[in-house]
């Protein structure tokens, strides 16, 4: 039986991997990962179950396959690293072959290259599409994604990603990217896989980042619209806006959405 691998293990795990990889000096490294929500500790429950890889882009391969992959995709690391980005690419669903692949990766790097070199890796992305897991059912995965590091012109070579299964969060249809800049301010996009469209939803009002985070606590709408002085009817239009840009089935499937994302 395989070990279950604990966050801190996989996390320790990437640590020793990329120490050996590169002869910069790691400490910038772990400082990365050290501010990165991706690799908080308190958010040991909440990422349980998760995967971990990194994706070499000079080359098109996953230099980095943790055990837990296996485990969510049915494919070995090996599987992965053999074939590269081929082999997942093969396993998509294909109405999300191109927002996966095309449309969303385009974006997220000319938002990385629209932002100053020494910013680059304080960037977050998000997706989430429809995987073949195990050779038998579509999946709804979250990819989360940062920059892990560049070559001298400030080109991506290397990215780190969280890989999750969220079936339990979103509906079937449309899907998400959301990027993070490093003002820690969130851009949400959304994908129509009928129409194979990608629209623009800006960023968050302060007024839906309140209510959100006000949701996370378990407040009511009541309670809300009181803590606020909004109406209930305020609150609750706001709350729907919210689960119809992110996509998600209810309000505690926005909330567990919200803090895997990064956005409270």
């Amino acid at each position: 039986m395989a070990r279950q691998i604990k966050i801190t293990e996989g996390r320790d795990s990437i640590f020793e991997f990329w120490e050996e990889q590169t002869s910069s000096d790691f400490s910038l490294y772990s400082s990365l990962f050290a501010e990165q929500p991706l690799f908080n500790g308190s958010a040991e429950q909440l990422l349980k179950g998760s995967a971990f890889i990194i994706f070499n882009h000079a080359n098109g391969t996953w230099e980095y396959v943790n055990e837990e992959m296996a485990k969510l995709s049915g494919y070995s690391a090996e599987m992965h690293q053999k074939e590269g980005f081929n082999f997942t690419f093969k396993y998509l669903h294909p109405d999300y072959v191109d927002f996966a692949f095309q449309g969303s990766h385009r974006i997220v790097f000319d938002y990385l290259h629209s932002t100053p070199v020494n910013q680059r890796k304080k960037v977050s992305f998000t997706k989430d599409f429809l995987y073949l897991i195990h050779e038998k059912e579509y999946a709804r995965v979250l990819q989360k994604g940062i920059v892990l590091d560049m070559d001298e012109q400030g080109g991506i070579v290397r990215t780190l990603h969280l890989i999750s299964v969220i079936d339990h969060l979103k509906k079937e249809n449309n899907a998400n990217l959301i990027i993070k800049n490093p003002e820690n301010i969130f851009t949400i996009y959304n994908f129509d896989s009928t129409e194979k469209t990608i629209t623009s939803l800006g960023c968050l009002s302060k007024r839906e980042n309140e209510i959100l985070n006000l949701l996370s606590k378990g407040y009511s709408t009541k309670k809300i619209a009181k803590q606020l002085f909004l109406s209930e009817h305020t609150v609750s239009s706001h709350r729907r806006n919210l689960l119809k840009k992110t996509n998600c089935i209810d309000t505690t499937a926005l909330v567990t959405y919200a803090k895997m994302v990064g956005i409270i």
